[in-house]
């Protein structure tokens, strides 16, 4: 059996006992067949359901079983079967109100901003690079143990750290994009989750390891890559660092595999955004450009290819893109590029292209 991707879960935050809660389903992947519903608030995992499944299961009844989950979670929520975990984990909590105090509402999908502006719901929207900055914060804030954590992106073939609470963290990183290995490269790479109690002893990554605990103080972290779209281009992973040993446990990891859920939601409403703009700017400049062409048509008698060609020659003359010096025209109704239009011929009525 070839090896298959997890399946890509399912968010939903859930208004209740005037808290937003947040209930994410998970699939770890036919390596390890399993199937886990997170129900946790901000950073703090209340409870926690796990599924096993056969192996060899069609994806479409894997996805039937994760729906009836992550429902399944959703509604003993709201019918208060984890009102003892809450008042457990939660209990002191400003806004928590007491049970059946309220009829519970459903709020929007992790990628849709809640009333509550915590950062938690903030990472979540299309915010831009302020929200990138948020979710690395919250990694350190939420993960026990975690000292630094940073966003690593590849694209175009190339790494870089597009986000970064410590400049160590980004040394970290930069180290392994110069040897070409590494926890972040590889979760990047393989489509995977790695951790490490102890990296200076780590056999799959020795000599980063040895130099990040060295140089830095990394003795721990905890790497996984992001669920982004597949035709955007691009791939990440969030990175978190420690310098305890055996930093990360499971419910570190959990915490971990939360935020690196909304990170993926983020960075798809970013990348979604970024082409939406591309396209406006593409459709504008080629409006301009057209308008250009007319002007010079109308003014000087051209064609529609002299008109253009007239065009090009003035962003090469002039060192300037082509947008520029259209916009120039539309707005100046002139065109400056030496030599042009020439000097009229005796007789001739116009400098520009003969009259046909």
């Amino acid at each position: 059996m070839g090896k298959r991707s997890p399946i890509l879960g399912y968010n939903h935050n859930v208004r209740y006992r005037g808290l937003v809660f947040h209930v994410q389903t998970e699939d770890s992947g036919v390596a390890s067949p399993h199937l886990f519903t997170h129900l946790f608030h901000h950073g703090v995992i209340v409870s926690t359901r796990k599924l096993d499944y056969d192996a060899g299961s069609a994806e479409e009844s894997i996805k039937s079983l994760m729906q009836a989950q992550h429902k399944a979670v959703m509604k003993d929520l709201k019918n208060g079967a984890f009102d003892d975990k809450i008042d457990q984990y939660l209990g002191g909590t400003e806004g928590l109100e007491p049970r059946n105090a309220t009829a519970p509402n459903k709020v929007p999908r992790a990628s849709t901003p809640v009333p509550d502006e915590d950062r938690t719901e903030r990472a979540t929207t299309d915010e831009g690079l302020p929200a990138r900055a948020d979710l690395v914060q919250l990694a350190v804030e939420r993960v026990p143990h975690a000292r630094w954590a940073s966003l690593t992106v590849l694209r175009a073939k190339k790494f870089h750290t597009d986000a970064t609470t410590d400049e160590r963290a980004t040394k970290a990183d930069t180290l392994q994009y110069h040897l070409g290995f590494g926890p972040c490269v590889d979760a990047v790479l393989d489509d995977s989750v790695y951790v490490s109690g102890d990296v200076a002893h780590d056999t799959r990554w020795l000599e980063w390891g040895a130099r990040v605990h060295d140089e830095l103080g990394v003795r721990s972290v905890l790497a996984q890559r992001l669920r982004l779209s597949g035709d955007c281009g691009v791939i990440a992973a969030l990175n978190i660092y420690s310098e305890a040993g055996d930093a990360f446990d499971e419910h570190a990891r959990a915490v971990g595999l939360v935020l690196a859920t909304q990170g993926g939601l983020l960075m798809n409403a970013m990348l979604a955004n970024d082409r939406v703009r591309n396209l406006q700017r593409a459709l504008e400049s080629n409006r301009e450009i057209g308008v250009a062409v007319g002007v010079l048509m109308h003014e000087h008698r051209l064609s529609r290819t002299q008109a253009f060609d007239v065009l090009r020659a003035a962003s090469q003359d002039s060192n300037r893109k082509l947008t520029a010096i259209a916009s120039e025209v539309v707005d100046t109704g002139t065109l400056n590029i030496r030599g042009w239009p020439a000097k009229p011929q005796p007789g001739s009525t116009t400098g520009a292209a003969p009259a046909r």
